[in-house]
């Protein structure tokens, strides 16, 4: 096969343009809203991502009163889910997220956090397929120790995260509400082995 060198340096730079290539970063804020300080959180949750960022968004209600909620705010590059499952709070966000797929990577956050200055969401130090952007000591952790296995028998391969768990208890650490940023793939990975 006689390839030129031009050619050759072509298809090296291709392929290195193609091992590099980015995420598409989102977002996801979990909403609820019962009164008027509420409505407000939600708002600037919104408007602090938009300050840096036009990435898309998914809102996901879950069951806001809508005596209080705000619905002629203008959005850009957002969508609505209004959640056919009340009360089920954070894991909402990984549902919704694994069930439409709209980006490559997510950032989750609760309503009432915000955004303060731009942080680079693709090149994430230590980064393995997920980070949790809010979490809690190992003593906060053991406090509902008790439900765990009890909800670990309700999964495949049960046994294996309970040996798991068994094993690292006193290394594991918890996340708040699901607070995270995590790769579709390895949702899709995790929901297909547990």
């Amino acid at each position: 096969l006689n390839i030129s060198k031009e050619k050759i340096e072509e298809y090296k730079n291709y392929y290195k343009n193609f091992i590099s290539f980015e995420p598409i970063i989102g977002f996801i804020i979990l909403r609820k809203v019962v009164d008027d300080k509420t409505d407000k959180l939600w708002i600037r949750c919104y408007d602090s991502i938009r300050k840096f960022y036009d990435n898309r968004i998914m809102i996901i209600d879950d069951n806001s009163d809508f005596k209080y909620l705000t619905v002629n705010k203008k959005l850009t590059n957002c969508s609505i889910i209004y959640s056919e499952y009340p009360n089920r709070g954070e894991l909402l966000s990984l549902y919704y997220y694994y069930k439409f797929n709209f980006v490559d990577r997510v950032v989750i956050l609760h309503d009432s956090m915000y955004i303060n200055k731009k942080y680079d969401f693709v090149n994430i130090k230590n980064f393995n397929h997920y980070t949790r952007l809010f979490s809690f000591s190992n003593k906060w952790y053991q406090f509902d120790d008790k439900n765990i296995e009890s909800q670990f028998n309700k999964l495949d391969n049960s046994e294996e995260l309970i040996n798991y768990h068994k094993l690292n208890k006193g290394k594991l650490i918890g996340c708040f509400g699901c607070t995270m940023i995590i790769e579709y793939q390895f949702l899709k990975y995790i929901i297909s082995k547990y």
